[in-house]
């Protein structure tokens, strides 16, 4: 209800701003939006790594932790088979190896070998 007591039907016109400054805002806020969704969508669909490179960083002691904690609680999938995907923060090291590949073919990661669990050889 209006200030005389009568109802008010909707309209789009209510919506939008009635003075000029109202009008500024609201076109800045429109384009301080659009610019939002553009980056976010560049992000998602380019993907963050290449979007932001400098956001990136390694994973080495992440991987490292986890085949540790594999080979502790003698997990034979977590050590022998499960694949992992290792970056220096620029580019990747290994892609799809296991902790018992990382161990014995890729040194400069830091894995050790596990004598808790034995890796079936194929």
């Amino acid at each position: 209800m209006n200030k005389r007591g009568q109802t008010e039907k909707f309209s789009l016109c209510n919506l939008l701003p009635n003075r000029k400054g109202d009008t500024n805002w609201v076109l800045i806020m429109l384009i301080l939006g659009i610019i939002v969704l553009v980056v976010l969508a560049s992000g998602f669909v380019i993907g963050w790594n290449k979007f932001l490179p400098w956001l990136s960083s390694d994973n080495i002691e992440t991987v490292v932790t986890q085949c540790q904690v594999a080979c502790a609680t003698s997990s034979q999938y977590g050590f022998c088979s499960q694949n992992r995907t290792v970056n220096d923060g620029e580019k990747d090291i290994a892609t799809d190896v296991s902790c018992f590949v990382l161990a014995s073919q890729y040194p400069i990661v830091g894995v050790s070998d596990c004598s808790q669990v034995t890796c079936p050889t194929e």
